[in-house]
């Protein structure tokens, strides 16, 4: 058993060594400037702290609400069709903001993208993030949640009024709209089929709390 520790050791040894290499190559090989997704970066536990091996773990702020629990940070790049380029690991107490500007100067120097679009980037949740990709110089395409965002409210309204110009996009079965607002290129997008699907589940919910408010109702009250 010792021994076949000591294979998979020397391997992941092997394979850590040779890590930019690979990375340049899966790059060269499967990137252009336009397919590149930088995803929020995601973590992985284990027992202990520490250690020559796992220098990165720490206590840092968890997605997972297991703040007892300590962490490393990894970051990944994967290509538009989600194959993994490169990842970068962090100390477990690293923010967001950190790992993001550390990442951008990595591609930049390594894979010399600077100027180029992240075609989708998921960590972007705040105005300072965001702030941080175009001090870069990054071009970049993200999305945002209509109810976590209140200036989507105005976009929202340009893109309803009157004078504004609907293209239909047959292969994904929608219809797209472009605003500019803030100094900045908004597309919003209509699907009648989610909004029929979202339509259906409004009327179940709302039929459902109707039913069990009806129940909890004195039956005299219902004649």
């Amino acid at each position: 058993m010792h021994q076949a520790s000591t294979v998979v050791t020397g391997a992941i040894d092997a394979l850590a060594a040779s890590k930019e290499s690979t990375e340049a190559h899966r790059y060269s090989k499967l990137c252009d400037f336009t397919n590149l997704d930088l995803l929020t970066s995601f973590y992985f536990e284990t027992e202990g702290l520490g250690g020559p091996r796992l220098t990165s773990l720490a206590y840092g702020y968890s997605r997972d609400h297991r703040g007892d629990r300590s962490q490393v940070v990894i970051g990944p790049l994967v290509n538009g069709d989600g194959i993994p380029i490169a990842h970068h690991v962090f100390s477990g107490n690293t923010s967001d903001v950190s790992t993001l500007a550390s990442i951008m100067e990595d591609l930049q120097q390594r894979f010399g993208v600077a100027g180029s679009p992240l075609s989708r980037i998921e960590a972007l949740i705040s105005e300072d993030k965001l702030a941080l990709v175009e001090g870069h110089g990054f071009d970049h395409v993200l999305a945002t949640r209509l109810h976590h965002d209140e200036d989507v409210a105005a976009v929202l309204e340009k893109a309803n009024a009157p004078d504004s110009s609907w293209v239909a996009v047959p292969e994904a079965r929608s219809f797209c709209a472009e605003v500019a607002q803030y100094g900045r290129r908004f597309v919003v997008v209509f699907s009648p089929t989610r909004y029929l699907r979202d339509r259906a589940r409004h009327r179940a919910l709302c039929t459902k709390v109707e039913d069990g408010l009806i129940a909890t109702l004195p039956q005299g009250l219902l004649k």
